[in-house]
């Protein structure tokens, strides 16, 4: 419904979902950062102001069974002690039924699935348990002096935790400056703190993750990219979705925090460049030698 109301007047589409939202204003749609400002976006991207919250969430897709958000740091994809509003909770007014599939950590950013009916939600959920689903991340972490001299740009590295090829995480290095590293990351599974755990072990703790040993920030340097999973109808397009890093203050925040260029080279990462029809954070990681 809200696809089709692309174009409309902001009283129109205060009308239109009069009925449908406990609040027409909790329920603003926007572009960019005006309240009210309506234009037609690529790839059915918009946003929404979130209700009880008012921060702006942008909607990277959706369609009748699947909507993927572009969730903020600071924002809970699931419930915890601190009763603070989820995002399911967050999104209601604009679409009241959702069930969880895909979870990030509070103080993460980036892509988050949520399935709109529950044929949807137990597909997602097999593709994502039995690792169908491609999620790839991008992370600054802190190294040492030592380190970098041995940090190669565009190089893959590969890690393995205790549970062996049941949990491993291929990372590219993208660049590296003024005591940080900014990587591609690509796990095999979605364990718990999986890539925090495995590169803080690895000596590169993620910029902003204390509990891993790295500087205290108000959020964790790690921001999930893009996901690619096969839709759950089978009929439709496979679901490619990436989350750029430059909306709603994310990258204002990073640069206040870490070198101009790595944040550049971040969004880059996120971005189609001339005479290519896919961005760069498609490139899959290579085939490593399990033996």
């Amino acid at each position: 419904m809200l696809v089709g109301l692309m174009g409309s007047s902001r009283h129109g589409i205060r009308t239109s979902l009069h009925g449908l939202v406990t609040s027409p204003a909790a329920c603003t749609l926007l572009y960019g950062r005006h309240a009210g400002h309506i234009q037609t976006l690529p790839s059915r991207r918009f946003c929404i102001r979130a209700q009880y919250t008012g921060c702006p969430l942008d909607v990277l897709h959706v369609d009748p069974h699947v909507v993927a958000i572009n969730k903020p740091p600071g924002v809970l994809s699931q419930p915890d002690y601190s009763r603070r509003p989820i995002l399911q909770d967050m999104l209601s007014a604009t679409f009241p039924f959702t069930y969880i599939v895909h979870r990030l950590d509070l103080r993460v950013s980036g892509c988050v699935l949520l399935a709109r009916t529950k044929k949807a939600a137990a597909r997602i959920s097999i593709s994502m348990r039995e690792g169908q689903a491609v999620k790839q991340y991008l992370a600054l972490c802190e190294m040492t002096a030592t380190q970098e001299a041995s940090l190669l740009p565009q190089a893959w590295h590969r890690l393995i935790g205790a549970e062996g090829a049941d949990e491993t995480l291929d990372y590219r290095v993208l660049a590296v400056e003024g005591g940080y590293v900014l990587l591609k990351v690509c796990p095999n599974r979605g364990k718990k703190h999986q890539i925090r755990r495995l590169l803080a072990n690895a000596g590169l703790p993620i910029a902003g993750d204390f509990k891993y040993g790295a500087e205290q920030l108000p959020f964790i340097a790690l921001h999930a990219a893009s996901v690619r999973l096969s839709h759950p109808i089978a009929s439709r397009p496979e679901l490619k979705i990436i989350a750029p890093l430059s909306t709603h203050d994310k990258t204002v925040m990073w640069e206040q925090h870490f070198p101009a260029n790595l944040v550049r080279d971040a969004a880059r990462e996120l971005s189609i460049d001339p005479g290519s029809t896919e961005a760069r954070i498609w490139e899959p990681a290579p085939a490593f030698d399990e033996g």
